[in-house]
């Protein structure tokens, strides 16, 4: 809690207070275990859901793991993915598509205009409870709409690649933390080499 007088900290959620017990089992056991949870979450996901499920893919860690559970427990369903109109970085409908080909998956991919963007921003900005830096809410809506003409419930892994490690920025914060443990000289005289 923040004022002009005082800043105060307080515990928001205290992580260890819920855990039964520390996993005692060796590392190939705990790639077990986490398959079995990862099986019975996407079961629960899916128990007395009419066929086909929807499945937004991307190119990352957590859809490319749901959809891989989701094939070999030949659960039906169709991939989706949203793409970008000109030359955008951020676009993975095309590594999301190659993917699903070598899965032999399904997959439809959405190519979106920028102009179709802002207009979707500018119909939910004033709905929304907070500020978002992540646009990629943006072209999931946007996908939402085609992919519920053809399915009934959807799937999502999105938050599930920070779990994984498999964001860049998470790889960029380790970094960052291995490079503030040099020495200040030592970074200094580093950069000049690149300079």
């Amino acid at each position: 809690h923040a004022s002009r007088e005082a800043c105060t900290t307080t515990e928001y959620w205290p992580v260890l207070q819920n855990t039964q017990s520390i996993y005692r089992g060796n590392y190939g056991e705990a790639g077990e275990e986490l398959i079995r949870l990862l099986d019975a979450s996407v079961e629960k996901c899916l128990e007395s859901s009419p066929v086909p499920v929807g499945l937004f893919m991307s190119s990352g860690i957590d859809s490319v793991l749901l959809a891989s559970l989701m094939k070999r427990k030949g659960i039906p369903f169709i991939a989706f993915t949203a793409g970008f109109e000109g030359n955008f970085r951020s676009d993975e409908s095309d590594t999301a598509s190659d993917i699903a080909r070598a899965l032999h998956i399904d997959i439809q991919v959405q190519k979106t205009s920028a102009e179709k963007l802002v207009t979707l921003l500018q119909q939910v900005q004033p709905r929304m409870p907070e500020p978002l830096s992540d646009a990629a809410f943006l072209s999931q809506l946007s996908l939402s709409d085609l992919a519920l003409k053809s399915t009934s419930r959807l799937l999502d892994g999105t938050g599930a690649d920070n779990l994984f490690g498999g964001m860049v920025k998470t790889r960029a914060e380790q970094v960052w933390r291995y490079y503030h443990q040099i020495p200040g000289l030592c970074r200094k005289l580093a950069g000049g080499l690149f300079a």
